[in-house]
Order: C-alpha cells, then structure tokens, then sequence
C-alpha cells in the first residue's frame, strides 16, 4: 500500500496533459523493448505487428467483438517516433491552454471520448464506403491523434479569440486551427492514411460539440467523469483508521476507539458542525469539477485547504 501511496503522490505533482504525455511514452517504450526482445531472440512464430495488432482498433466488426478493449488502448499506442512526436507536442501546448481555461477532469474525458469518437468514425467509414471492402480485413488503427484532436478542437472552440505565437514569432488565434485541422484531413483522406484521418475527424468532431456545449453551461462529459469517480472511489484505500466516537450520557463526554475521554459540552453541536463542514466540503467539490479550481473564492480555498488539512 506504501507504494501505491507513493505512486499516488508523485502522480499529483503532474498536470493531466503531463500524465497522459507520460502514458503514451511508457506504452511506446513497452512496445519498443517488446519489439527489440523479439529480433534479440529471433523469435518466428510471433512478432511485433501480431503484439500491436492486440491493442489497435480494428476496422471490422468481427474482429471488433474479440478486442473490445482496443478502442480504450489504441489512443495510446504508437509504433512511430514522429507519430508519437507530433501527437506530445500538440498535447503539451494545447493540453495547457485546455487546462488553463478549463479543467483536468474534463480533459482527460475529452481524451478518451475524444478517441472514442476517432475510433467510432473509422470503424463506421471502413464498414460504409466501398472503396475500403478490400483492405478492411487488415486494416487496424492505433495512435492518440484523434485523442489528441477532440483537445485541440475543444479548446480552439471554447476560446477561439485567444492568441499564441507560432514558433514564437507568428501570432495566431486559435480559431484557425478548427478549419485548418478538419481541412487538412479532409483532403488528405486519398493520399494515404485514410483510417487515421477518418479518426480525427472523429476525434474532432466530439471536442467541438463538448465545448460548443460547455458555453451553453452543458458538461457533456459529466456522466463519463461521474463513472470514473465511483470506480476510484471503489478501490480508493483510507489513509487512516476513522475514529468511533460515541457519547456517554452520564459523563457527558465522547469516547473514541482507543478509550480516551474528550469531554464536551454540547455533542450535538460537534454533529452539526462536522454535517455542516462535509455538506461545504461537497459543495467546494462539485463547483471544482464544474468550473475548475480557479473559480473558488479565497475563502472556499482557505475551507479546503482547512479541511484538508483534518486529522
């Protein structure tokens, strides 16, 4: 438990664009060391396009049905140095700006749904469109360009006036990148790659609809981040025993677990307050998830900074 405590607390210093940066390297270093493992041993019956094959996202439904996790893995996997490149630094420098004016819970839903949506579209088009019948036996997906993608665009909708310096010399608002991604797929769709330019539009399409939404106050991500609190909630472990604490009558004090006394004079007054402090706590909580850490008052972060601090 000590070393998962640990794992957590080093995972804290991270921002999400910095985590998801970081998981995306360790899948492609686990798939370079497995491919370097297979050519030291010469190994016949088996190599590194059957090991990506188990992750990527197949284009039939057939194959579909016997790797459903492959729509969840194949957004962090690459096999190519500059994909994996191109995919980081837009992640890094977008992926901040995502967090600057919204938040990580939403992120990191945008992400995976984002890829979802990616993987979705391609499946969809190599199931529809005739020119893809001879090739989609074979054809599988991977990489976090579609992932990647629902960010990008769901930051260039939600603040489309903001302006960067490209290569730190070229201002550009960011609502240029909106028809100069889709565009650019678009056209790029016969001269190779098809599968992964369908995907981004996939991946584009489901961040400009989650931020059209978000300035309409509309958090369609919500249910996704609702799913995955409960989960790390299931297998979240206590970080200390909790106090029993009962009230003797006679005494008029409150006997906690360990059998020493801490007298009171009005234990119905602590009730109160501890139901009070959880319900503000609750409140501070879900106006984070809402609207980010920045949108607290000082008052509400000196509340949460106090009840942190709680034994």
């Amino acid at each position: 438990m000590e070393f998962v405590r640990n794992i957590r607390h080093q995972g804290a210093r991270y921002d999400m664009a910095t985590k998801l940066i970081i998981a995306n390297v360790a899948v492609f270093l686990m798939v370079k060391f497995v491919s370097l493992f297979i050519y030291l041993f010469n190994i016949q019956i088996f190599d590194i396009q059957d090991f990506i094959s188990i992750f990527a996202v197949p284009a039939t439904l057939k194959k579909l049905l016997t790797h459903l996790w492959s729509p969840f893995t194949y957004m962090f996997l690459h096999q190519d140095f500059w994909h994996i490149l191109g995919n980081m630094l837009w992640l890094f420098f977008l992926g901040r700006l995502f967090l600057m004016f919204i938040d990580a819970k939403k992120m990191f839903a945008v992400y995976i749904l984002g890829g979802l949506s990616g993987a979705f579209f391609y499946i969809l088009a190599f199931n529809i469109f005739p020119v893809f019948g001879t090739v989609k036996e074979v054809s599988i997906a991977l990489g976090a360009s579609a992932s990647v993608t629902a960010v990008v665009m769901a930051i260039c909708v939600y603040k489309p006036n903001f302006e960067i310096r490209l290569f730190g010399i070229f201002p550009l608002r960011l609502k240029w990148f909106i028809p100069i991604f889709i565009l650019t797929d678009l056209i790029s769709i016969p001269d190779g790659n098809a599968g992964g330019h369908i995907a981004h539009l996939g991946g584009a399409a489901y961040g400009i609809i989650f931020a059209i939404q978000l300035i309409r106050a509309k958090d369609i991500t919500s249910s996704f981040n609702n799913f995955i609190d409960r989960i790390v909630s299931f297998f979240a472990t206590k970080r200390k025993p909790v106090m029993k604490v009962t009230f003797n009558a006679k005494k008029s004090n409150f006997v906690n677990n360990t059998g020493v006394s801490n007298k009171v004079q009005k234990p119905n007054e602590v009730t109160r307050t501890n139901v009070e402090d959880n319900a503000e706590m609750d409140r501070i909580l879900d106006k984070i998830s809402k609207t980010g850490y920045n949108s607290l008052t000082q008052t509400e972060k000196d509340f949460l900074m106090t009840f942190s601090n709680k034994d």
